[in-house]
This record gives structure tokens, sequence and C-alpha cells, in this order.
């Protein structure tokens, strides 16, 4: 804010880039070969500070064997560097309320194996069973929150291969499919006082990253804010943002589209887009990497969702449909009521309505054109989304949920008029 940032001012930041691509067609009307192309790009980009030279770029072809059917596959990698924000913003006074030491009696042996042989190490047994240390109680850390000028870039790695079907014998049908998998590594994630002392002794050693962000006062006597010996000194843990989360997204995406002219005056076009998700999850766990969140299924991510329109065109008038389908998802998270990883569901049986239930949604439109001079100059819209007043579902506390997925206006109309001069 205003106040805390009062007087601070961020370095220079400055990014040099180049970049390129290229597109090359290998083969063109053989057998099996009606068309091969590869292509590729590639960007560079110089960063000033801390995180240096950053490389995106991405290959991939095309295959057409016969008329009407091509095969399409693309590997790209993207970085996503940290701002300004996130690496230059000044440090600010905070507090951490509810911390409780990792290492005090009541919760060294609470965390990973490695806990109490971490914090053995860092203190030392005389420390750990002194009276004022083991019995700490809960309190307000004072910590400082800000940026961290180490970031690095976050980096992607994405495949693709696809398939497009327009048949000869069918015009105006066109089929694709796409599976598409995306990993996201270093992932810049801000992380609470509580979950950074925690982890630095959860960790294998303490040579990690957590361990380096506070210290600790073990002088005699008491610290400068009144510490105890062993207890972690006021004003030197650092929220910072830090690389170490992961995320994963597999899915296959779907399209249909096909348009017939069934008179000179009639006209039809239709559209399917359909989505179904494999994998979505987070790996956010410092101390495990490989500990999977699930986000697959969970509210606001479905397993399946599909939108198909359809428009029928009358001479000067067009009427139109359209559908959107999003499956069923769990109210909690998904570990609540399945096994993960040989790990047993959290909380299976701790609601008797486990998922919200598929919704599918409706909506009609309207529209007439008037030409002048033999183009459209005019034209007179109406319509209903949502038509048949479907309501988001309640959930287990009858308050509804998920106002960024479902619809919560209910049955809505429109209407509107646009002119071309």
């Amino acid at each position: 804010n205003a106040l805390t940032q009062l007087g601070y001012a961020p370095p220079a930041f400055r990014v040099r880039e180049g970049f390129g691509e290229i597109e090359l067609p290998i083969v063109k009307d053989f057998f099996l070969a009606k068309e091969l192309t590869i292509s590729g790009a590639g960007r560079v980009s110089a960063y000033g500070g801390g995180i240096g030279t950053v490389y995106s770029y991405n290959y991939g072809g095309t295959w057409l064997p016969i008329p009407g059917l091509r095969f399409r596959a693309n590997y790209g990698r993207a970085v996503r560097a940290p701002n300004v924000s996130e690496t230059a913003s000044a440090l600010t006074p905070n507090f951490a309320p509810g911390f409780q030491d990792p290492c005090r009696a009541a919760n060294i042996g609470a965390g990973s194996t490695t806990r109490a042989a971490n914090c053995l190490t860092d203190l030392g047994a005389t420390i750990l069973n002194s009276a004022s240390f083991a019995n700490q109680p809960t309190y307000s850390l004072p910590v400082l929150s800000g940026s961290n000028p180490n970031l690095k870039a976050e980096t992607s790695d994405s495949w693709t291969f696809g398939t497009v079907i327009t048949p000869g014998f069918l015009r105006g049908f066109s089929f694709s499919a796409d599976y598409y998998n995306i990993r996201v590594n270093g992932v810049i994630t801000s992380i609470t006082a509580q979950q950074i002392a925690n982890n630095c002794y959860d960790a294998a050693t303490l040579n990690n990253p957590f361990c380096a962000l506070f210290s600790r006062y073990k002088g005699s006597g008491t610290g400068s804010l009144g510490e105890v010996p062993g207890q972690i000194q006021g004003n030197t843990l650092i929220q910072a943002p830090l690389n170490f989360a992961k995320r994963i997204r597999k899915g296959i995406d779907t399209q249909i589209n096909y348009s017939k002219d069934l008179s000179s005056t009639v006209n039809f076009y239709g559209n399917l887009i359909y989505t179904h998700g494999f994998k979505t999850s987070n790996f956010a766990n410092p101390t495990d990497p490989n500990f999977e969140d699930r986000i697959l299924s969970e509210l606001g991510d479905p397993k399946d969702e599909f939108q198909f329109s359809a428009d029928l065109r009358v001479g000067a008038v067009t009427f139109g449909y359209n559908l959107h389908y999003i499956s069923p998802m769990y109210i909690g998270a998904y570990e609540d009521f399945n096994s993960l990883q040989g790990r047993d569901a959290l909380n299976a049986d701790y609601a008797d309505i486990q998922k919200y239930p598929a919704i599918t949604y409706h909506g009609f439109r309207i529209q007439w054109d008037i030409k002048q001079n033999g183009k459209n100059r005019f034209q007179f819209y109406a319509g209903v989304d949502n038509a048949f007043d479907q309501h988001p579902p309640l959930g287990t506390t009858a308050t509804g949920s998920g106002s960024a997925i479902y619809d919560v206006r209910g049955r809505n109309f429109y209407s509107g008029f646009r002119a071309k001069f």
C-alpha cells in the first residue's frame, strides 16, 4: 500500500528480447503425403536482476496423408518471469497470528520423521529441553512480508497431438480432436510463516530454502523483542514468494462443425465443443514434491463439459439455440471422498451428498437482418439465456456455491439493435 511503500524506489527493470519463427514445407502431393510441414519458433529474453536469460520455443508439424485427413503435433516451452511486485517491492512489518514453533515440545513429534532430528541439530538438547523454550505459547510472530529478488521464471512444457477430419463426401462437416498435456514447474507460490517454519524442519536436512528465511535467537537472557533462547527472532522471518510448486493438466478437446444449405433461402449451422479432463492437479507441498492435490472434478473444474449451438436461417430471420452442460463436481476436496496415491480418503462420510449434480442450460435467440442495397444494414435480435430457469445447486448448506461456473441470475432476457452506416 502507499504508506508501507512510501519513499521506496524499486530498481530499474530492463528486458531485452529477440525472436524468430520458421515454417518449412517438406513434402507435397506424394503418395500418403499430400502435405508434410514442420514449423518452429523461439524467443530469448534477458531480464535484469536475478532472473537472468530465459528461453521459450515451440516446434511442431502437420501431416496430410490423404485429402480430408490431417494429423498435427506440437511441443512448446513457455516461461513467465516474475513481475516487479514479486521481486522488488519493499519488505513491510507484519504479524503471523496463531504461530506455533514446530520445535517446541508439543509440536516436535507432529511433523515429518526428520523434524525432531533437524530441531536437535539446529538448537541442541539444552535449548530444546529448557522450560522457557519447550513451553512457548501460541503467539503472534512479528514477520516481514514482501518480495523475493531471487525468484526465477516459471516454466511450462506442453505437448499436443490431434487430428482434423474434413471428409469430401460430407461437405460442410469438420471434426477435430486434440490431446493436451501441460506441466508448469517452478510455480511462484506464497506460503505462511507457519508453513515456512514447519517446512524448514520437515525437510530432509536443514540445507533448504525455508531455513534461510528466518533466524533464531541463540544468545543468553532475552533478545531485543523479548525472545527466549532458541525462539525465532522477531522481524527476521520473511514471508516471500518462492519457486517450488508444480501443476499438471491433461485432457482432450473436441470440436464438430457442420453447415448446410437446405435450400436457396434456408441455411443450417451447428457447432459442438466438448472437453474431457484426464488430470488436473497441483503439487504444492515443498517437503514432498510428488504429493498430489487433485483439482479435477472439484468445484470449478468439471471432468466433462460441452457446449452446443445451432442456427437455422430462413430468409432474413435466424433462429438460434444453445446448450451448455457441466458434469457433476465434488462439494469438497476430491481427497475427502477418494483415496489418492495410496492415501486413504480424508473424510469419506462427512456429507451424505458428495457431488453437485450435473447442470444443463438452454438458450434461444431470434435475429432479423434487414438489407439495404444488397448489404446487411440493420439487425434486430432478442433472446433468453437459461430459458428453463435452472438454479445453481444448493450444496449441503443450502446457500449455493460456485458462482464462477454456475449461472446465479436464473432466466434472463435480452434484446438489441445494430446498424451499419
